[in-house]
C-alpha cells in the first residue's frame, strides 16, 4: 500500500501532527502506528486515554478528535469540522 504524507492542523492554525495515510478517502481516523511526528504532545498523551476521551487543541481548546477502540486499538476519530489536512 502506498502512503501519503500529511499534516493536521487545527483552523485556529495550530500543528498537531505529521501522518502516513492509506487510500484515497477522506481522513477519519488517526492511528498511532502512522504518525510520523507529533507536533503536540498533549495530543500524543490524550491518544493513551480510555475509550470516549474527547482531545482538544491546546492552542484555542476546541474539540479535535474522540479516542476510541477499533479491534482492540486505540484510534483517535477525527472531528472533520475542526481540522485542516495538508501536505506533508
Amino acid at each position: 500500500m502506498r502512503f501519503k504524507k500529511l499534516e493536521l492542523a487545527c483552523r485556529c492554525g495550530y500543528k498537531i501532527l505529521k501522518y502516513k495515510k492509506g487510500g484515497t478517502g477522506r481522513w477519519i481516523k488517526v492511528h498511532d502506528k502512522r504518525v510520523i511526528e507529533y507536533y503536540d504532545e498533549v495530543f500524543a498523551m490524550d491518544m493513551k486515554k480510555e475509550t470516549g476521551t474527547d482531545i482538544y487543541c491546546s492552542n484555542c481548546q476546541k474539540r479535535l478528535a474522540q479516542v476510541q477502540n477499533l479491534g482492540g486499538k486505540f484510534i483517535a476519530k477525527i472531528n472533520q469540522g475542526q481540522v485542516v489536512v495538508g501536505k506533508g
